[in-house]
């Protein structure tokens, strides 16, 4: 490379010197070799900083002197408006011998003089960020002219999409992961690819990065392994950096800067310089995002001021993150409004996480944890407010596990255990119930030593019932309560009352609202900010509609054990097949849906609190181990039947008022218990059909189970919100299930009326399932039931379609639950049956 003088020397046929020894041919060098065949060409090389463009653009001009060894070269600093000035003069006296007194005269010269030119012209200019340093001529097309541009700022030269996108772009995201083991294998000799992958992730193949980092390797004799746990260090990297910087300082430094004017030139320092060009508020933001999963991070969170998180604040906080961090190429923006997702360089992440102390790690990550509790919630019964919890698990996931390094006190430790729950129950929503008992645990292993809870084993009880009925003493579930109380009443109010300020309304509590209070205007009152004044809570609180601070901190930490204990119990629900064969972890499941109900009931016996999780753990978990048939003798199942029979029909016309960490959620009847419940009765009926002793006692549950049928899909249909047009907006988040179930009951039958109205459910679920992009078990249940009905309706047609369904529903669990061996078997004998039909 040349040296920091040279460029003065006018005498120079140019000052673009070759690129590194070590460069690397990609794939971005057969496009832009493409430009070269062309008579004039306007590249633009858009990418973050140590991403290569530079290296690419050199590489570009050698090519380019190789095929016109007269041509004019000349580089263009565009890094300050001071060395763009200087190179523009330099270019000029090397074009026509001389300078030019008047600036203004100095562009229109050089113009004239490329365009005058006998021999080929490239001009590189480099690092622009601001295009008004640029002539504009050099956008324009000239004869035997190439341009190349190098920049990392996406909002140069802004067109109607607001961006520079076209054709005369090339992104330059570094390396691919092949390209960057080859390259790192150029020195790096003997090591597994696994763990060259690693550090190629850790860099997100940007070359400046692993160009160091591979050279430190092979000088100091290090594996991969090793230098990754230099990088956990951030004494180790202050000392990386200094050495790798020298050592690039061979061949990264530029034509034209001045020995030190550039003191670190590694990957994660260059990234902070770029940093450092944010306003104060944006670079708050990419501090938090610098926590979270790098891609599809949601804006409307990220954004959200927890002390003012008004609309309007909220959008301008988006706005300025958008074009800042465009702007420098350290991240990208999608999507428009409220629905923005933000992707960063994991690189820039770890960047920015190494620049901070302990100090400020822990405030960034705290504050991050509020930000997500504040959103990430367990209410996904509809559609609308379901999808942002489930892009949010990334993200949650991500977060808690820096925070797991961490030390912090009981409000971090809360926030924790209350993430590490909803997490669990996500996963559990999302067809992944093997992932949800470690954050399930988690959570309330962090709990119990919260409330220094002793260890305690559950007594035993048979599966379905609980010890502490109507007013038993129930001596285990009332110590865990004086515990957890005890614990929850020393936590300080001013964190209650911010997780009440806080939470955010979806549109069902809103209409429970709208039933309590006395006039829209108080409505109107409580939802006028997103954050709920002190005045706007004491409302709340005289309607009955939010607890008293002191009842609420006797029952958020019970509760919270419940909701876990709840949630961790019903992962049996979702792996029977493992539990058939683990009797000893079933036991400790169910165990955990006994206690639950156990506490939630002391809550009620000490505080006069009703939690919600009260009327679910029988509702979703009791009840359920009540209509279970394996290993039961078959009066024992019809009696736990009709129990649970009685129960739903009960809890159907249940009046009860149920809280949730404070906040009334369930009042009287309601259209999504009452449709769960008809759902749960159509189980139920049709457990007791093939019980039943008699053909009266058959037809009678028939009719009871039909009539719940028509119940829970007119209730759940009700739910289903649409726009002006006439297109959905919002939906149960579970409706297949209930397509399903009806489905289920109508083929029982094997009535032929009845069988096309079942695969007229099934189809409805499937195509329902589809619609929104992911694989879950009403997904694969739709399919069972569509196929086997084919099978049994049996006409030439049905057979060719109920191949392709067994097909689809093999290849979902191969690729999703190879482990649920029974319904992969049962889904195998399926496609081979309908094989043998359709031959």
């Amino acid at each position: 490379m040349a040296a920091s003088g040279q460029s003065e020397k006018v005498a120079l046929p140019t000052n673009i010197s070759k690129p590194t020894p070590h460069f690397l041919r990609t794939s971005v060098c057969e496009l832009l070799k493409e430009r070269l065949e062309r008579k004039s060409s306007l590249t633009i090389l858009l990418g973050i900083c140590g991403s290569g463009k530079t290296q690419l653009a050199l590489w570009l001009a050698s090519e380019f002197k190789a095929r016109h060894q007269d041509a004019v070269l000349w580089r263009l600093d565009a890094n300050s408006a001071d060395s763009m000035a200087k190179t523009k003069r330099e270019l000029l006296r090397y074009l026509t011998g001389r300078t030019v007194s008047d600036v203004a005269l100095e562009d229109p010269a050089i113009e004239k003089a490329i365009s005058e030119s006998k021999v080929p012209v490239l001009i590189l200019i480099d690092d622009l960020d601001n295009d008004d340093r640029l002539p504009p001529f050099f956008l324009k097309s000239q004869p035997h002219c190439h341009v190349v541009i190098t920049t990392h700022n996406r909002k140069l030269f802004p067109t109607e999409t607001g961006s520079i996108m076209g054709h005369e772009v090339i992104t330059v995201n570094g390396f691919n992961r092949e390209e960057a083991v080859d390259f790192l294998s150029q020195e790096l000799h003997g090591f597994d690819r696994e763990e060259l992958f690693s550090l190629v992730d850790k860099f997100d193949g940007l070359p400046l990065g692993l160009a160091a980092s591979r050279g430190y390797m092979a000088r100091c004799r290090i594996s991969p392994s090793a230098y990754l746990q230099l990088l956990e260090d951030r004494a180790a990297v202050s000392r990386l950096e200094e050495e790798e910087s020298r050592w690039l300082g061979i061949y990264y430094e530029k034509p034209g800067t001045k020995e030190g004017a550039i003191k670190l030139l590694h990957l994660f320092a260059a990234i902070r310089m770029a940093v450092d060009k944010l306003s104060p508020k944006v670079a708050s933001v990419l501090k938090l995002a610098s926590f979270m999963n790098d891609n599809n991070i949601p804006m409307l969170v990220l954004t959200t001021d927890v002390t003012t998180p008004t609309p309007l604040a909220r959008q301008e906080n988006a706005d300025a993150v958008e074009s800042e961090v465009e702007g420098l190429s350290l991240a990208t923006v999608e999507g428009v409004g409220d629905n923005r997702m933000l992707s960063l360089h994991r690189v820039t992440q770890t960047s920015m996480q190494l620049a901070m102390n302990e100090e400020e790690e822990k405030e960034n990550l705290e504050r991050l944890l509020t930000i997500l509790l504040k959103f990430f919630v367990k209410d996904n019964r509809y559609s609308s407010s379901g999808q942002l919890n489930y892009i949010l698990m990334p993200h949650v996931e991500t977060a808690l596990s820096h925070a797991s390094r961490m030390s912090g006190d009981s409000s971090l430790q809360l926030t924790m255990a209350r993430l590490y729950e909803v997490l669990g129950f996500l996963y559990t929503q999302r067809g992944m119930a093997a992932k949800a008992e470690e954050p399930l645990r988690m959570g309330k292993k962090i709990l119990e030593e919260l409330a220094e809870v002793p260890f305690m084993t559950s007594s035993e009880t048979a599966e379905g019932q609980t010890t502490g009925e109507g007013d038993e003493v129930d001596p285990e579930a009332q110590l865990l309560f004086e515990k957890l109380a005890l614990a929850g009443r020393r936590l300080p109010d001013s964190m209650y009352t911010q997780i009440l300020q806080n939470k955010v309304f979806v549109d069902q509590d809103i209409e429970l609202f709208r039933r309590k209070l006395s006039t829209v205007a108080e409505l109107e009152e409580v939802f006028r900010d997103e954050s709920l004044s002190a005045t706007q809570l004491e409302l709340l609180v005289r309607h009955g509609l939010i607890l008293p601070l002191d009842r609420l901190k006797e029952v958020y930490l019970p509760e919270l054990h419940v909701s876990i204990n709840y949630s961790l119990g019903r992962c049996y629900f979702y792996m029977t097949e493992k539990y058939r064969s683990d009797q000893k972890g079933k036991r400790d499941l169910v165990q955990c849906m006994e206690m639950a109900h156990r506490l939630a009931k002391q809550i009620h016996r000490k505080t006069g609190v009703a939690v919600l999780h009260q009327y679910l753990t029988e509702r979703n978990a009791l009840l359920y181990l009540r209509l279970e048939t394996e290993g039961k003798e078959e009066e024992r199942c019809k009696e736990d039947v009709l129990y649970a029979r009685d129960r739903y029909t009960a809890l159907l016309q249940d009046q009860e008022d149920y809280f949730e960490f404070g906040t009334l959620k369930k009042s009287g009847r309601e259209i999504y218990s009452a449709t769960m419940c008809h759902r749960q009765l159509v189980r139920c009926y049709n457990r007791l059909i093939e019980l039943a002793h008699t053909e009266d006692e058959k037809t009678a549950f028939i009719e009871q189970a039909q009539l719940h049928c028509r119940e829970m899909i007119d209730y759940a249909e009700m739910e289903i919100q649409t726009d002006e047009h006439g297109k959905v907006t919002g939906q149960l988040e579970r409706l297949a299930s209930f397509y399903n179930t009806a489905g289920s009951f109508l083929a029982a039958d094997h009535n032929p009326t009845h069988l096309d109205e079942a695969l007229d459910w099934y189809r409805k679920a499937y195509h329902l399932e589809k619609n929104k992009g992911k694989v879950d078990y009403p997904l694969s249940d739709a399919l069972f039931g569509l196929t086997e009905c084919l099978i049994q309706r049996g006409r030439e047609e049905d057979f060719i379609e109920a191949r392709l369904f067994a097909a689809e529903l093999k290849a979902i669990y191969e690729a999703n639950w190879p482990e649920k061996t029974r319904d992969m078997e049962k889904a195998n004998a399926l496609l081979e049956k309908v094989n043998v039909l359709n031959e």
